[in-house]
């Protein structure tokens, strides 16, 4: 073995050197004499394997010891509670006598204790790998911050089946916190010596530092108390609309957030993130707008033409309830109040139809073109019906006397009668202008009938029915008044009872009938056009077009929804929702289905209050539709002003000047905020750094700070201590083995070891 010291140098002095009054030697020869041997003291000499190698070294071994540090956690921590019952009960020992406590009250020896950390490590060191899985292999690291910080480190492993955090940003603000927690515990406590101190400060991030920080940033966000639940109603109302994840300005509606959002847009580094978030809210108000549609239409349908069928279908319906109720309870009235054999005048109903087949002077063949053909047959049916014919008299003879000549006698020859023949007498025709009023009425009910017929399949046009069937009424109520005056004399007589109202009866029937005459105005349009077949699509459009505040008429959309059934009313205003987000032609893609939330609020907007009660009323969950409707028309007013915001096109002077202008102060905000309220202080200085080193790195830092819904949420949250921070801190410190070193209790000058 090597001499431990140099012997031309320690060897004893010589006897020059010697006390000349004692004359003894200088030194003591028991004490100063050359050692033979170097005794084996456990001093391992420093071996370096390079910086990088020796610190991923110790983060390793410091990482392992905090995995053992975690692992005896429960067995620790009985050891704990032990020895801190036996501080308390040494303390005041040590205070009232003075003197050292009784061993059974010292520190446990915890190598000796099975499952605690110190068991497991002392353990593990006597093997080599042990040793080589716990110990730097460089001694100057053993014990230093950076195998501190891989114990630290080892504080994110989770509890339980959860799993790392599915963030690389959290995971990264985790272990920001960790490496702060447990370094500035070790700090604290190598300074003062008191593991309390350093326990305290280990836990200043979570408890102190980080709420009172991130409660600044958030106050600089969206304000005071008001503006947080304000912020919190805007969130609520997004969620409500689809927006599941908002940004930080469309959630806060602070101006220069959204401004800074919009130019992050169209910057290097932040340009995918927020469009990314952008698609998403886009996607998220599309899917509810679609699910809104569906539970308008109940799950039928909502596509253009199979709507419009529907709503074809739905009048034609209507037309043969119409035709089959003419001879309903009101018509019934009418024969009550009536008698069938009641003369009729018809002075108004031949003269209009001769006024409708009247050639024209000068032009009998064009004339031709213009006369419908079925309507000549009725006036003509209708003249001779009235027309009474008189027999002629037969052919005969007109026999006369013969006359007496002068002078004749008595006895004269008398002269033979004169006979002179009678031709046959002509028959003779009288036109009446009267008919039982059971006739007149059926033929009005025949001409109503074909009125409500489909205008694609009768051989009568509504123009040149319509004005007969007007005359053919105003003939019926003119008889209706006569009868009510003739009975109404007859009761003044006392030769009648009071009957009920003829001409009352008869203008209720006309009533009902011109009412649904009126409908079927409106929704012949729906059917034929010029005689043409509508498509289904071009019913739907005509129907919409109702409801259009500059050319539509509500009166009309009113008409024509009372003739549709309730589940086709609720699948047009399915497909209205569908079509009011549809882009622009410029902005469409390719098939056509390209949704913008711009688009949806601007068609919105161009509806009337009014036309928007019509269109979404009238068909089961109506109320609940028109709800979400409105909600999402609120979500995307939202999402309209926040992308307006210091907003100018791709490319413009303007938008460059400001990118480059804060293209490092979002660097460095970004930064800072990802880094506070991911990984507290020490995060916001490391991301500030970084942030502001590169504009890029800052530009994505701060793009993925705005679009973190963990910080929208802390931002509408009010300021806590989040206990998952606190576990972690507790953990990174658990990890170092901070929780587990005795604490010295100094008592009258005499120190006693706790936990």
């Amino acid at each position: 073995m090597a001499e431990l010291f140099d012997e031309s140098i320690f060897k004893p002095p010589s006897t020059a050197s010697a006390n000349t009054e004692s004359g003894a030697p200088l030194y003591d020869n028991t004490v100063f004499t050359a050692p033979k041997d170097v005794p084996d003291l456990g001093i391992k000499p420093s071996r370096s394997n390079g910086v990088l190698v020796d610190s991923a070294n110790a983060l390793g071994t410091g990482f392992n010891r905090g995995l053992v540090n975690l692992a005896a956690s429960i067995p620790d921590a009985a050891v704990n509670m032990l020895d801190l019952g036996k501080a308390a009960i040494g303390a005041p020992y040590i205070a009232a006598t003075g003197k050292a406590p009784p061993s059974w009250l010292d520190l446990t020896d915890r190598t000796k204790i099975p499952g605690t950390s110190d068991w497991l490590m002392d353990r593990a060191r006597q093997t080599d790998i042990g040793r080589k899985l716990l110990d730097a292999s460089n001694p100057d690291y053993e014990g230093g911050y950076l195998q501190n910080s891989g114990s630290a480190l080892s504080g994110l492993i989770p509890l339980g089946a959860k799993g790392l955090p599915a963030s690389g940003t959290a995971l990264t603000g985790h272990a920001l916190s960790n490496l702060f927690s447990g370094n500035v515990g070790k700090a604290v406590g190598d300074a003062t010596g008191n593991p309390a101190y350093a326990i305290a400060a280990g836990l200043s991030p979570s408890l102190v530092a980080k709420p009172a920080v991130q409660e600044l940033f958030a106050r600089s966000v969206r304000g005071d108390e008001a503006g947080r639940q304000a912020m919190v109603q805007r969130v609520s109302d997004l969620n409500a609309a689809g927006v599941a994840n908002p940004s930080l300005g469309l959630a806060t509606g602070t101006p220069w957030v959204g401004g800074a959002e919009n130019l992050l847009t169209n910057t290097l580094g932040a340009q995918s993130v927020m469009m990314q978030n952008r698609d998403a809210a886009n996607a998220g108000m599309q899917a509810k707008a679609r699910a809104t549609a569906l539970l308008a239409a109940n799950g039928r349908p909502t596509a253009n033409f199979q709507v419009g069928e529907n709503i074809q279908k739905d009048f034609g319906d209507w037309r043969d309830q119409f035709k089959a109720n003419l001879g309903g309870r009101a018509y019934r009235a009418v024969d009550a109040a009536i008698p069938p054999d009641t003369p009729a005048d018809l002075k108004l109903t031949l003269q209009k139809l001769g006024d409708l087949n009247a050639p024209i002077p000068g032009l009998p063949l064009t004339s031709q073109v213009f006369q419908n053909p079925t309507l000549k047959r009725i006036e003509g049916s209708l003249t001779s019906d009235l027309t009474k014919t008189t027999p002629g008299t037969p052919p005969g003879q007109m026999v006369t006397p013969p006359p007496l000549l002068a002078g004749s006698g008595l006895m004269n020859a008398p002269n033979a009668p004169i006979t002179t023949p009678v031709p046959a007498g002509s028959p003779t025709s009288v036109t009446a202008d009267t008919a039982p009023f059971q006739g007149v009425k059926k033929l009005r009910t025949f001409i109503g009938d074909k009125l409500a017929e489909n205008q694609l399949t009768t051989d009568i046009p509504a123009s040149k029915l319509a004005p007969a069937y007007a005359a053919l009424s105003d003939d019926m109520r003119a008889t209706a008044q006569r009868l009510d005056q003739q009975r109404s004399a007859g009761v003044a007589a006392g030769l009648l009872q009071p009957q009920p109202s003829a001409e009352r009866a008869l203008d209720v029937a006309n009533r009902y009938y011109r009412t649904g005459r009126t409908r079927l105005d409106v929704l012949d349009p729906f059917t034929s056009d010029t005689g043409n077949r509508v498509a289904g699509e071009t019913a739907l459009e005509r129907y919409k077009s109702f409801a259009d505040p500059n050319s539509g008429d509500l009166t009309l959309l009113a008409a024509a929804k009372a003739s549709l059934k309730p589940g086709t009313v609720g699948q047009i205003a399915g497909n209205v929702i569908d079509n009011l987000g549809t882009a622009k032609a410029g902005k469409q893609d390719e098939t056509g289905s390209k949704w913008s939330s711009e688009s949806f609020l601007t068609n919105w907007n161009k509806l009337s209050d009014e036309g928007k009660n019509q269109l979404f009323s009238g068909f089961p969950n109506s109320d609940q539709v028109r709800a979400e409707v409105d909600r999402l028309a609120k979500g995307t007013s939202m999402a309209r002003d926040a992308g307006s915001l210091l907003a100018n096109p791709s490319g413009t002077a303007g938008a460059s000047a400001a990118r480059a202008a804060f293209g490092g102060v979002f660097g460095g905000l970004g930064g800072v905020g990802t880094g506070l309220l991911t990984g507290g202080p020490v995060g916001a200085v490391v991301g500030g750094l970084l942030g502001t080193a590169s504009p890029m790195v800052g530009s994505y830092a701060a793009s993925k700070l705005l679009t973190n819904p963990g910080i929208v949420k802390a931002v509408a949250g009010r300021t806590e201590v989040d206990p998952k921070t606190l576990t972690r801190s507790l953990r990174a410190l658990q990890g170092t083995g901070l929780m587990n070193q005795p604490r010295r209790i100094e008592v009258s000058g005499t120190s006693a070891d706790a936990p």
